[in-house]
């Protein structure tokens, strides 16, 4: 497959082929920097994509596409939940109706990618998802093995049992979004490193 004259191939982990404009390759750092610095012919040539596999990347590309072609539409109010996570357009609302890994993965494929609006859509989708979650079910939706033993958790629960009851308990619920682009950093580290366990349960 040969490329159109204004697009970029990109190559997956997987050897998916995936096609982008280069108005929609924009919204990539990544990918701009790619266009910006080397070579026209260079550029023009397949370009690899490691660590990412085909499903979100085309995700991610799907999600480039929409956004040069539309703009960026104004979020909409929000009740945090589940179902509906908040200040999202409502394209991307339902763009992101993804099952768990799936999101995890088109998550570290926008941060590989540099694509810095759909990790923070991505992130407040993840913060509503877990939200009013208990513990155990955050560690089931992180998939966090725990190998705390009962004397341990009972010390962590002595030294931290104040928090629940804390003034501020709720809103760092509704703020924690914020932190989870940091965490994506993380993750995508030990991706490269090899040490990370989620993938799209599309092959």
């Amino acid at each position: 497959m040969a490329p159109e004259d204004d697009s970029l191939m990109l190559i997956s982990q997987d050897a998916v082929v995936v096609l982008i404009r280069r108005r929609a390759a924009r919204y990539s750092q990544l990918l701009s920097d790619i266009m910006d610095d080397l070579p026209e012919e260079v550029a023009s040539s397949h370009i690899p994509i490691p660590k990412v596999k085909g499903y979100p990347l085309s995700k991610v590309v799907q999600w480039c596409e929409h956004t040069a072609r539309e703009g960026v539409k104004k979020p909409v109010s929000w009740k945090m939940s589940r179902s509906q996570p908040g200040y999202l357009p409502w394209w991307d609302l339902s763009f992101l109706e993804l099952q768990d890994d799936d999101l995890f993965a088109v998550t570290l494929a926008a941060n590989f990618l540099g694509v810095d609006l759909l990790v923070e859509y991505c992130s407040k989708t993840i913060a509503s998802q877990i939200r009013g979650m208990s513990i155990e079910d955050m560690r089931d939706y992180f998939h966090v093995d725990f190998d705390f033993t009962p004397e341990e958790q009972a010390v962590i629960a002595e030294e931290l049992g104040w928090y629940s009851d804390h003034d501020e308990y709720e809103s760092d619920i509704d703020k924690f979004y914020h932190s989870i682009p940091a965490t994506v950093d993380i993750l995508a580290e030990e991706e490269l490193n090899g040490d990370w366990m989620f993938g799209s349960t599309e092959e």
